[in-house]
């Protein structure tokens, strides 16, 4: 069997929109943006850029609360700002009725106050679901007390065979079964696991905000990051992570990455802020 290599455009590398074509037939626009005032104004001027607006517009990991909230800030108010920021893009998304937005942002759980990092799925000015960024640690499992695979991952309404994830999740899913159900507390007591990536999976669609500091990558090694003209230990681990997940589920056939960057300052002076990676992983054909 031959084996699917991941494959990059280094067009890519740059904020903006990027039109993705996937094997399936489906167009992906990706906004590349690092504020949601740079998104916004990219969502709504679409039909000016002359290219052709996709079935989907896929947007970067928590785009509504881009740039990052002030450490004073509380979470009600975040909360509040980033669902006013979803009204927002409902709104601009009746300008394109064919196409479901994919809108990074932070959703409610059940602990009062508080909330976890996901994606809403917007048609027309509605919303059609959501999903959750997968536990990557202890400390995020906290938020999934009562959460199932089921409940979390999401695939889209109307297109089963394309899962929406969220940044860290591309290193999420190349463990073992047995560690993916021991993140969801339930999972772990039920005993049960339903791999969201499925075999009717056959795209994955990664809102990231890859350069994140403070992410613990456990066994992945980032072997330069911070080193000048560097960058390459940041897109040696995605792709590595698309390699994996390109072995481990041959139903796959596109993963597209859309990607926003740190603000200024946020990753200390030792390591500098690189490009985004936006990236289309596929056949190496």
């Amino acid at each position: 069997m031959a084996e699917k290599l991941p494959f990059t455009d280094p067009a890519y590398r740059t904020p903006g929109v990027h039109t993705f074509e996937l094997t399936t037939g489906l167009t992906i626009t990706g906004i590349s943006a690092n504020t949601w005032d740079d998104y916004e104004q990219y969502l709504h001027g679409l039909t000016s850029t002359g290219q052709k607006i996709g079935d989907i517009i896929l947007s970067p990991e928590l785009i509504t609360a881009a740039p990052d909230p002030a450490p004073d800030e509380s979470n009600q108010t975040i909360m509040r700002r980033a669902q006013s920021r979803v009204a927002a893009a409902a709104e601009i998304s009746q300008d394109y009725p064919d196409s479901t937005l994919i809108i990074g942002t932070v959703i409610p759980v059940q602990r009062a106050g508080m909330f976890a990092n996901g994606a809403v799925y917007i048609k027309n000015g509605k919303q059609l679901g959501e999903t959750r960024k997968m536990p990557y640690s202890p400390l995020e499992a906290e938020f999934f007390t009562q959460a199932t695979v089921s409940s979390v991952s999401q695939p889209l309404p109307g297109r089963r065979n394309v899962l929406p994830i969220i940044c860290s999740d591309l290193l999420f899913h190349r463990h073992t079964t047995d560690f993916k159900r021991d993140a969801l507390p339930i999972n772990k007591v039920t005993g049960r696991y339903s791999d969201p990536i499925n075999p009717r999976i056959d795209t994955l669609l990664v809102s990231a905000y890859w350069q994140i500091p403070g992410v613990d990558m456990g066994d992945v090694v980032r072997s330069d990051v911070g080193s000048p003209g560097g960058g390459q230990g940041y897109l040696n681990t995605m792709q590595y992570a698309a390699r994996t997940l390109f072995r481990k589920y041959i139903g796959l056939a596109d993963i597209v990455v859309v990607d926003r960057v740190p603000p200024e300052g946020s990753l200390g002076s030792h390591q500098p802020i690189y490009a985004p990676y936006n990236a289309h992983f596929r056949w190496n054909q």
